[in-house]
């Protein structure tokens, strides 16, 4: 089957999304956003964007089943071990002096970075004065991520990450068997609140003193990056920390003055008291 999306339809696609469906892709990468419309074409057997956009204008399901393919959601416990690890030593302890902490994890996929960082949080004696957010625009990720799923044949790697991260006990202490499947214990997603939030909106939280956004940054355009990191700088507290992923960096935005680098090399940083 020959399928195409032109640039011109890709642009009526992109601006149909955003008035029908309040979903503005305008500005991520477009190369990568195409590629994931034209295999989502194919799957369908839509032989061109005509004919998508035309669909989707009547089908909401079919919108769902769009998003769910073209926001990816790829994840995994402890990913980037090192990254972890440098939040329990430099980050974990300055939050631990305050009362209550309060932490937003945006783009959490199926919920294990979400889990990861509870983890880590309760073996520090933590977990019980933070309020943990984590969005998406994914609802078939977020309604994995709210009953904790995790598949039995990635335990072996998430233990080694865990190891790696700095864990000193048995990953498996936080997950249990439920009915044949295995799922974080309610121990650890009672503290988690798994909600839908659209980050391009515009809208954001306030009075963060932690903010997760990792390998979100890289399918954006750099306007993109540049406006959520002014939400970041507006949603957290002076002295919060904000962490990304290991190919993203915030040094080109007009608000990298408002933060000092806390560990370059994992992508650290904290709000300054000005």
């Amino acid at each position: 089957m020959d399928t195409h999306c032109t640039a011109i339809e890709m642009d009526v696609l992109l601006y149909m999304l955003k008035k029908c469906y309040h979903m503005d892709f305008m500005h991520y990468k477009q190369a990568s956003l195409q590629r994931r419309v034209m295999a989502f074409m194919e799957k369908k057997q839509f032989t061109s964007g005509v004919d998508l956009i035309s669909a989707l204008m009547k089908d909401e399901k079919l919108f769902l089943e769009l998003l769910t393919d073209i926001s990816v959601p790829v994840t995994e416990m402890f990913r980037d071990p090192l990254f972890f690890l440098r939040l329990r030593n430099l980050v974990l302890p300055v939050l631990n002096t305050y009362p209550t902490i309060k932490i937003w994890i945006a783009g959490c996929a199926t919920g294990e970075e979400a889990f990861s960082l509870a983890i880590i949080l309760d073996e520090e004696k933590m977990l019980d004065k933070c309020i943990i957010h984590a969005t998406d625009i994914n609802q078939s990720a977020l309604s994995l991520a709210r009953m904790g799923y995790i598949r039995k044949e990635d335990l072996p790697n998430y233990q080694t990450n865990y190891q790696k991260a700095g864990g000193t006990g048995n990953l498996t202490t936080y997950i249990e068997n439920k009915n044949g499947t295995y799922a974080i214990t309610d121990k650890i997603l009672k503290h988690i609140h798994f909600h839908f939030h659209n980050i391009t909106t515009g809208s954001y939280m306030s009075g963060l003193n932690f903010i997760l956004c990792r390998n979100l940054f890289i399918y954006f355009d750099k306007q993109l990056q540049s406006e959520i990191t002014g939400f970041f700088m507006n949603s957290l507290r002076p002295g919060g920390f904000l962490g990304l992923g290991d190919k993203e960096s915030i040094r080109h935005t007009q608000y990298i003055q408002y933060f000092e680098p806390i560990n370059e090399d994992e992508r650290i940083f904290r709000k300054r008291y000005m």
